[in-house]
C-alpha cells in the first residue's frame, strides 16, 4: 500500500517560492572604482529588471541542483545499516566515556522544514519529553486495539498538510481491514476475527532486518531511523533522526497517538514531510 498526500505539490511550490524570496543573489556589479556611464531612466529600469530576473533564475538553478534524490530501497543495504555511531567517529568526537555514551545521530539534511503554519520553538529527543515510560517505536501490548491519531492532535488541525497526513493514515488503516479465515483449507468460511493487511509502523526500520516477512522496529537511543516510502516511481530509503519539534506552548508539532511514548507517528510524518 502506498501512502500518498494530496496537494503536496502545491505545498512544495509555496515552499520553493518562499525560499527564493529569502535567497540573496550574489553581487553582479562592475569592478571597484568604475563609474557607470549615464543612461536614460527607461534603459536603466530595463537593465535593473533583467539583472533581477537573472539573479532569480540563478537562485532557482542553485536550488534545483540541491534537490535531494533519495536512494532506491534495497533490503540488503538496510540489513548492513550502522544503527549506532561509527567507531571512527566516536574516537574523533568523544573525549570521555560519558560523551561516548551520549553520542546521537543528527539528520544530514539538517532540521526538518515544517509546514509554514507550524512554528518550532524547540527540538527535543524522546528521552527529554517522555519521562514516565521507556520510549518505543510501537507499543505491542496495544496493537489489537488500533490507534487514535485525532484526540491528541487537535492543535495540528489548522495545518493542511497535517490534516491530510493524519486522515490518509487513518483511511489506509480502516481500508486494510480483512477477515481471518477459520481454516486455510476452508477459505470460504469467514470468521468474525479481523486483522489488517497494512500497518503504518512497518514503513519504519531500526535495529531490525528488512525482508519479505514482518519486522519490528525498535527504539534506537542513538536516534537513527530508516523509513520506506514510495516516491518518484519506486520505493525509497529516507533516513531521519528522532528530534521532535515543539511550539512555544509546549505542544508537539508532529502527530502522536494517545500512547505518547510511541514514536512511529512522529517518525513516519518526518519522512513524509521530507519528500512532500
Amino acid at each position: 500500500d502506498t501512502l500518498v498526500l494530496p496537494n503536496s505539490s502545491s505545498r512544495r511550490a509555496s515552499i520553493q517560492g518562499r525560499r527564493l524570496s529569502v535567497t540573496d543573489p550574489q553581487d553582479g556589479g562592475g569592478k571597484q572604482g568604475r563609474v557607470p556611464s549615464p543612461t536614460p531612466h527607461g534603459a536603466s529600469a530595463k537593465r535593473s529588471s533583467l539583472v533581477s530576473a537573472g539573479a532569480s533564475l540563478s537562485g532557482l538553478e542553485s536550488r534545483r541542483q540541491k534537490l535531494t534524490i533519495w536512494p532506491e530501497w534495497n533490503d540488503a543495504d538496510v540489513n548492513v545499516e550502522k544503527w549506532d555511531i561509527p567507531k571512527k567517529e566516536e574516537k574523533k568526537t568523544a573525549k570521555s566515556p560519558t560523551q561516548q555514551s551520549h553520542s546521537i545521530f543528527e539528520d544530514l539534511d539538517g532540521k526538518l522544514e515544517l509546514p509554514p503554519s507550524l512554528k518550532a520553538d524547540s527540538w527535543k529527543r524522546p528521552a527529554e519529553f517522555i519521562r514516565d515510560r521507556i520510549p518505543v517505536v510501537l507499543d505491542t501490548d496495544n496493537v489489537s486495539s488500533g490507534f487514535d491519531l485525532v484526540s491528541n492532535n487537535k492543535h495540528l488541525h489548522e495545518s493542511e498538510f497535517m490534516r491530510h497526513c493524519i486522515s490518509q493514515i487513518i483511511a489506509l488503516w480502516e481500508m486494510s481491514v480483512v477477515n481471518v479465515p477459520i481454516d486455510i483449507q476452508e477459505a470460504a468460511v469467514i470468521s468474525d476475527e479481523t486483522t489488517h493487511s497494512w500497518y503504518p509502523w512497518e514503513h519504519i526500520y531500526s535495529l531490525c532486518k528488512a525482508g519479505k516477512g514482518p519486522h519490528m522496529p525498535l527504539y534506537n537511543s542513538y536516534g537513527k531511523y530508516v523509513i520506506r516510502l514510495y516516491w518518484m516511481g519506486c520505493w525509497r530509503k529516507i533516513t531521519v533522526d528522532d528530534l521532535i519539534p515543539f511550539d512555544s506552548h509546549g505542544h508537539m508539532l508532529l502527530p502522536s497517538s494517545t500512547l505518547q511514548h510511541e514514536l512511529w507517528p512522529m517518525l513516519l510524518t518526518k519522512a513524509l514531510i521530507k519528500v512532500a
